[in-house]
């Protein structure tokens, strides 16, 4: 579903982890909620000179130590576009 960012980010930061369990809630249904109102973002795609690599950068927050994100490269084999196993860079919080 496509939402407006600058409003989600402020249900995200209701819904931080941090917050929900300083407030009580276990562990469990903290990161539940927070998961099921994280904020998922993708980059443009940028290609290559020849079109045969591509990159995104994507990220999914749920809270101030919630989220991860990276960098997807895709690769045109036999015309078809694969996500390459090769890494990126990445982050986890």
């Amino acid at each position: 579903m496509l939402v407006d960012a600058d409003k989600q980010a402020v249900i995200v930061h209701s819904n931080d982890p941090n917050n929900s369990m300083r407030e009580g809630k276990s562990v469990e249904t903290a990161v539940n909620v927070a998961f099921s109102t994280g904020l998922f973002s993708m980059s443009e795609i940028a290609f290559d000179k020849e079109q045969r690599s591509a990159l995104v950068s994507y990220s999914f927050v749920c809270g101030s130590l919630c989220g991860s994100g990276g960098v997807w490269l895709f690769e045109k084999v036999d015309g078809v576009w694969k996500k390459s196993e090769r890494v990126c860079g990445g982050w986890i919080s």
